[in-house]
């Protein structure tokens, strides 16, 4: 299963808006990229649930240690396989 362009195109368009929040450091931004109710793991092993925890973690975390770094991901940076119609692993 390969997903349709419209598919590709609109997990794209959340790559771009992941990047913008991560490169703007906002943490409001960034978490209204996931569900209300989404399961996030950090690079540390953290585990956030929900968007209120990943805003206020990954505001802290671009007050402090990573701020003005980039979060770059695309077609050149990331695979995308779908494993069903509904379901693609980036």
């Amino acid at each position: 299963m390969n997903g349709t362009y419209e598919d590709r195109q609109a997990i794209q368009a959340l790559f771009d808006s992941l990047s913008k929040a991560w490169g703007e450091g906002n943490g409001r931004a960034y978490a209204e990229c996931f569900t209300d109710d989404a399961d996030y793991v950090t690079f540390s092993g953290q585990h956030l649930k929900g968007r209120q925890e990943i805003d206020e973690v990954h505001q802290k975390l671009w007050d402090g240690v990573l701020r003005d770094s980039k979060l770059v991901a695309g077609p050149t940076s990331t695979q995308l396989r779908f494993l069903t119609p509904e379901l693609a692993i980036a």
